[in-house]
């Protein structure tokens, strides 16, 4: 990342052209540094002990008044991940979804 570039993280659903708007609303900017990071897809709660991902299902019911699904825990990973990067970054970010649209490069930088 160069000083001056906006970092922007993209949850991009794996097998989906979603997030392609929102990639040519980057395209041959260089005031963004655009990362990728796939969702974490997760089907089963089988899904979820194979990822290794430690959740405490007790705490999340008692808090969501119902048993989290494995779909809500790999959204959550996927969110999860995503900060752990912005933590990490010297700079800060953004994050959206594939989904997010920007009508308006310069007003959004």
């Amino acid at each position: 990342m160069q000083d001056g570039e906006l970092l922007v993280i993209i949850i991009d659903t794996p097998n989906s052209n979603r997030s392609q708007p929102l990639m040519r609303s980057f395209s041959n900017d260089s005031r963004f540094d655009v990362v990728r990071l796939s969702t974490c897809m997760l089907n089963t709660y089988e899904d979820v002990k194979n990822q290794n991902i430690d959740v405490i299902y007790e705490t999340l019911q008692f808090i969501q008044k119902r048993p989290i699904s494995p779909q809500e825990i790999g959204c959550a990973t996927s969110h999860n991940r995503a900060r752990h990067l912005l933590a990490n970054s010297l700079r800060g970010g953004v994050i959206l979804e594939d989904d997010a649209r920007i009508r308006n490069v310069e007003n959004y930088y």
